[in-house]
Order: C-alpha cells, then structure tokens, then sequence
C-alpha cells in the first residue's frame, strides 16, 4: 500500500516520550470520571436514604399524633366512666329502688374509737 493514501489518523510519527503522556493523561481523565461518578453514586445514595430516613420520621409522627389523641379519648372515657360508676349516680337511677328494700326501724349505732353512741328514734 502506498504511504501516501494511510489515513491522517493513522499515521504515527509521534515520539515513545509523547505516547507516554497521552497514556498517562488518559489514565488521568479515567480516574478522574471514575471518581467523579462514585462520587455521584454517593451523593445519590446519601439522598435516598435521607428521603427514607425522613419519611420514616414523618410516618412516627403521625402515629405519635394519633397516639395521643387517643390517649385524650381514653381520659375522657375513664372521666365519663367514674362519673357513671358514682356512688351518687347509682343512687338515683331507679333501677336501685327496685333492687334494696326499704328499712321498716331505722335505728342505728355510730361507734367511735372507745366510746359507743346508740340511737333510738
């Protein structure tokens, strides 16, 4: 073939001195985009599990919030609870009048640390 009609890129008239550092640049520029790009995997892994982390906070804190509403209800149900279990609130449903008798002799005794009081009326 004739060395006139080679292609311009093919043609190698460069030194062994110049091969060289264009190797070594290259392995250069390699490196550097091989870093850059872990270095932006981890930038995008560093997002992601603080998107994960923050939604999980999120989700804690509306269960935080439900739990002390229900925490409130439960207040307010043992309220509601020992009011209708009062010793007043029993007595005046009528429902208690159809379960005691009636007392026919209403006497009684009122007994106090070493003294006795009897009542007859």
């Amino acid at each position: 073939m004739n060395p006139h009609f080679i292609p311009h890129n093919k043609r190698n008239f460069y030194s062994k001195r110049k091969v060289r550092k264009d190797e070594i640049y290259s392995w250069i520029n390699y490196t550097f985009t091989i870093l850059l790009s872990f270095t932006a995997l981890l930038f995008i892994y560093y997002v992601w599990t603080l998107n994960i982390d923050s939604t999980q906070w999120y989700n804690i804190w509306k269960l935080e919030t439900e739990k002390q509403k229900l925490l409130l209800q439960k207040e307010l149900l043992d309220v509601q609870i020992s009011n209708l279990e009062s010793l007043s609130t029993i007595e005046n449903t009528s429902n208690l009048n159809n379960i005691m008798e009636k007392v026919e002799n209403p006497d009684f005794a009122v007994i106090k640390n070493n003294v006795s009081y009897a009542y007859n009326y």
